[in-house]
């Protein structure tokens, strides 16, 4: 039984491994391609993304180039995703005063853009730290107004993500 969980386990793991390198190596090799813009801004964002949990130093040197980018060329939502990445590397090495100011920071720029959608997911990160922090009340606050927007925008998966906070709240 044991040999036959692990064979299962590992045509999960393994797959899904090989996927998010080849997503890497797909986005690395399309940075080599791309002159300094927009969509180099992009690029450098979804590779901080993709190296969050595996490897931090390079997220935050992706996201950092992508910040230094974005400002120099005034790519306001290059800016605002750069701090957002910025703010999940910082959290998920519990740097947590550190990601509230980059989130705080992301968060009025996507206003400024009105990109809804990342508004909400801000609103999640900041709650989900106020949350990990026994700061209930405050964590709820945030969680709601994730929930109003999401509910406006009709994002199933962040009303989602916000009710069930709530109920962890």
């Amino acid at each position: 039984k044991i040999v036959i969980i692990f064979c299962l386990i590992s045509c999960i793991i393994i797959p899904a491994a090989i996927s998010q390198n080849n997503k890497i190596d797909s986005l690395q090799n399309e940075l080599k391609k791309v002159t300094a813009d927009t969509s180099k801004v992009n690029l450098l964002n979804a590779l901080a993304l993709q190296f969050l949990y595996k490897d931090a130093a390079k997220a935050s040197q992706y996201a950092s180039e992508a910040l230094e980018l974005s400002e120099k060329i005034n790519y306001k939502k290059g800016i605002s995703e750069a701090l957002f990445q910025s703010g999940n590397i910082a959290d998920a090495q519990g740097e947590t005063k550190k990601a509230l100011e980059f989130f705080n920071q992301s968060m009025k720029l996507f206003e400024e853009l009105s990109q809804e959608i990342k508004i909400a997911d801000n609103l999640i990160n900041i709650a989900s730290i106020y949350l990990n922090q026994g700061d209930y009340e405050i964590a709820i606050n945030y969680f709601l107004k994730s929930a109003v927007l999401a509910e406006k925008l009709a994002d199933k998966k962040r009303m989602r993500w916000s009710y069930n906070n709530l109920g962890a709240s």
